[in-house]
């Protein structure tokens, strides 16, 4: 179990890696968490620029405790969006965050 533990909300800046604004269009947007308990223990939100995209039971949806849990969405961006995930119950690891251009966008 390696990750950031999410038990208050956590906001993440989305932007390149060496600075500046990302280019506006089309991204997927992959995240990586794990629940080290049951289902039910750990939900949370997952909001880009203020707008829930998804409520998410990370062990429900991996099938069992312990699992990794990769959720995708293509997103639109402009700008330096954040990513906020937002604990609703429990807490759970965020182990990574992706941000590539959508297929035809570079």
């Amino acid at each position: 179990r390696t990750g950031l533990r999410v038990e208050k909300p956590l906001v993440l800046p989305l932007g390149p890696m060496m600075g500046g604004l990302l280019m506006p269009g089309p991204y997927k947007l992959e995240l990586l968490m794990v629940q080290p308990s049951s289902a039910g223990e750990g939900v949370v939100e997952v909001a880009l620029g203020g707008a829930v995209k998804d409520t998410v039971d990370v062990a429900a949806r991996a099938g069992g405790k312990d699992k990794l849990l990769s959720l995708a969405y293509t997103v639109e961006i402009a700008g330096a969006p954040e990513l906020t995930l937002r604990p609703v119950r429990g807490a759970v690891f965020a182990c990574g965050v992706l941000l590539t251009p959508a297929a035809g966008h570079q």
